[in-house]
Parts: C-alpha cells; structure tokens; sequence
C-alpha cells in the first residue's frame, strides 16, 4: 500500500537536484512508510512504472514532452534537432504570453496519476521546482480532505530568474504566482522550505500561513560513495560539475581568471557540465598553459569520480545570488577545497561557505579581476597540497545539511497526522 506520495520532476535514473535530495531524505525514511514517487518521464526509454531500493516509481509525461522525448530519441537526426529547438522555443513563448507561468497540462498529469492509485495515498510531499506538482496536490486534497499535504519549497518559484523567460514577465505575473503559493500553503498541514526563501515567505504570507514553515537546508550532506583520491603526477587538478545556463549561470568571468592565473606546475581543469552555456568551454589550451577539458554530461557516477580525484572544486553561483547549488554540500562532503564564483556580495552559496574551513569566495566585479586573480593564485598555491577535511568534521558544522535531519522532521510531521505504518 503506497502511504507516502512525493511529486517532483527528475528522478531515478536520471536525478535532478531537487529528485536527488528526495532520494537521500527517503532513505533516512522509517522502514514501516512504503513510499512512492510521480516523476517525469524524461527519456521515451524509461518505463511508465519502476522500482528503485523499495520506492515504488510512477512516470507521467505531457503531450509536448512525449513529442520532446522522440525527437530527443534522434539525436543523429538534424530535422529533429531543428524541431526540438522550434519546440523550445515555442514553449519559451507560451511561457511569456500565459497569465502564470503554469503548464496545466503537467498540472493534470500528476493529478490523474494520483487519482489512479489504488489504494489512494494517505499524505503528499511536492517538491517544488516543478510548482505544478504542488498545484496537483493542492486539487487533490480539495477532493480527498483527509490526505496531508506537506509542500517542500526548494527553489524560487516567483522571482525565478530562468523560468519566467523576462524581468518584466516575472513582474507582470508576480502578484499571481504569490496567490498561487498563498493558496497552496493556506491548504496545507505543514511545510518545509530552504532558509533562502525565507524573506520571500515572511514578506508575502501572513503570520498564520508563515507558522506552517519549517526551514530547512539542503539535505545532501551524505557520506560520499566514491572516496576522496589524491593522484601524485605533478599536475594541478581543477574541477567543474554542474549545468552552465546563459543569463543564469555563466562562465565567462571564470575563463578570464583561469587564462590570468600562474603557477609554476601544470594545471589542468576539467569540466563536466550542460546547459545552453556549455559549448562556450572549450576543450584548448590557454597562453598561460592551463589546459581546459569539457566532457560535457555525464552519469553522477562519472561526475562523482572526478570531483574524489580532484584538488580543488570549482562553482558558480546564479546570477540572483538566491539560490543554493546542491553540489556544494556534495563537494563539501568530499571535503575538498573549494573555490566559489558569486554575482553579488550577499550570495547565499557564499554564507554558507563561510563556515567551511577550505573556501574562497570570489565576487565577479570587473574592477576586482586582477585582486580576485591574486586570491585565486595564492588559495591554489596553498591548497593544492593539502588532504581532504574529514566528513566526520565536516558533519559537524552542516548538521542541518544531513537527510537525517530532514527525515525525522518529516516523519515528525506525519506522526502527528495519524500512524503511516497502518
């Protein structure tokens, strides 16, 4: 019997961030709830139902995405390249002109999902990003009032700085998007949110609806599968994982430091990346004799292996400087130094790298290059030695960060709605 629903977008084989962080929290979960998931069926391969380590994995696909998903079958195919970027951009369109940015279809997707199982599901967690699955769960305990809904807020829905396509269509539409997080939350028994939204939430919601919110910090701090390995050839391994998106999170300030910087061994960085942004790191060799490797994307296990043999981790912040890139606590887990690239000074990835004993922090102003040149040379001069810290320490200072924490307050939450394990 599935007691225990969660909705978000990527999952299993193919994880998201967000699906990633749902995986770790559902292992930390009592043995007694049976849990499923409705995910996205992101690849026309995957099958409709699936199992992965006892959680029981329900896909759902939209018409655009089932078209979205063949075309993608046919990489090879230059025509169906052409339509999947005509298709992008039509729904980049859609995006601008609708009232709110809400796909309706998936909306009913994950609602007729939940309206076929049998037997019905006792509580909901959406995970938002994507909203919709929050607005699905929302329509379904209108109709089933004794489900409990348990929104868990992750990323900026409202202020988005990619998913409204403009400046001036996020304002447009912004007094709608908080109404519609108004009613989400007004319907729900508790919530859970990342401590970056919480100025969002205490400026637009009132103190009844604040009260329900348990913030909360991304619970991806785990020990790492792949051990932290230290490869003595003399050469200075850089490393980059993680999505490149233009107008979001680009590389152009990091190229021009890593063409500026000098040291007296070889260095030699390497990127494992996607996104719109991607193609502009190119596989070459700068004047200053860094070297640049772009691999493109790569499974996580891939991705895991390079950042453990790597000597120094590399990441860029979004250009908002609101949200929280998971892959810092996994690189903190790693216990690696960690060089991070912020937009803005009050960049939210920058606090919490504060209290991480191997971090610099650099603000990508044009009148900071050469300064910011300087510390980048002097932290690889001085870190490119050193061990790994502990997970045990690192442990220590995240506590908040580890699923664990997460778990027991879902499962805290659920216990006092009723007994899941019946």
């Amino acid at each position: 019997m599935s007691q225990l629903v969660f909705l978000l977008g990527s999952y299993y084989p193919n994880f998201s961030a967000v699906g990633y962080c749902a995986y770790q929290v559902q292992k930390c979960l009592s043995n007694d709830i049976k849990i499923s998931v409705i995910a996205l069926r992101n690849e026309a391969s995957l099958p409709l139902e699936d199992d992965h380590e006892g959680v029981r994995i329900l896909r759902i696909e939209t018409p655009a995405m089932m078209r979205s998903n063949a075309l993608r079958a046919e990489q090879d195919n230059r025509l169906a390249k052409f339509k999947l970027i005509v298709m992008r951009a039509m729904g980049a369109l859609h995006r601008l002109i609708s009232p709110v940015t809400i796909d309706r279809s998936l909306v009913s997707a994950y609602l007729a999902r939940l309206n076929a199982m049998d037997p019905p599901p006792r509580a909901l967690v959406p995970l938002v990003f994507p909203f919709e699955s929050a607005l699905a769960a929302l329509e379904y305990k209108k109709c089933n009032p004794d489900v409990t809904l348990i929104p868990y807020f992750f990323d900026d829905f409202v202020d988005s700085g990619s998913l409204h396509v403009t400046k001036f269509a996020r304002e447009i539409k912004r007094s709608r998007h908080i109404a519609l997080e108004q009613q989400v939350l007004a319907n729900s028994d508790a919530a859970l949110s990342m401590h970056p939204l919480r100025k969002h939430l205490e400026a637009n919601f009132n103190q009844s609806l604040f009260d329900k919110v348990t913030f909360l910090e991304h619970p991806l701090l785990s020990r790492p599968l792949v051990a932290s390995k230290k490869v003595d050839d003399g050469v200075i391994k850089l490393c980059f994982t993680g999505s490149l998106i233009r107008r979001v999170r680009e590389p152009h300030y990091l190229l021009a430091l890593l063409q500026a910087i000098q040291n007296s061994e070889p260095v030699r960085v390497d990127f494992y990346t996607m996104g719109n942004a991607a193609s502009l790191i190119k596989n070459q060799v700068f004047e200053n004799g860094v070297k640049l490797f772009n691999y493109g994307r790569v499974s996580k296990a891939e991705a895991d292996a390079a950042v453990a043999q790597a000597d120094i981790l590399l990441n860029i912040g979004e250009v908002q400087g609101r949200q929280i890139s998971s892959k810092v606590f996994e690189y903190m887990a790693q216990g690696k130094p960690i060089i991070h690239l912020a937009y803005i000074e009050e960049d939210v990835v920058a606090s919490i790298l504060e209290k991480y004993p191997a971090a610099l922090c650099l603000v990508q102003i044009k009148s900071h290059f050469q300064k910011n040149v300087n510390l980048f040379n002097s932290f690889v001069s001085e870190y490119k030695n050193k061990g790994s810290i502990s997970y045990e320490q690192v442990a220590s200072i995240y506590p908040e960060a580890l699923p664990q924490t997460t778990a027991t307050k879902i499962q805290q939450l659920l216990d006092n709605s009723f007994d899941l394990s019946q």
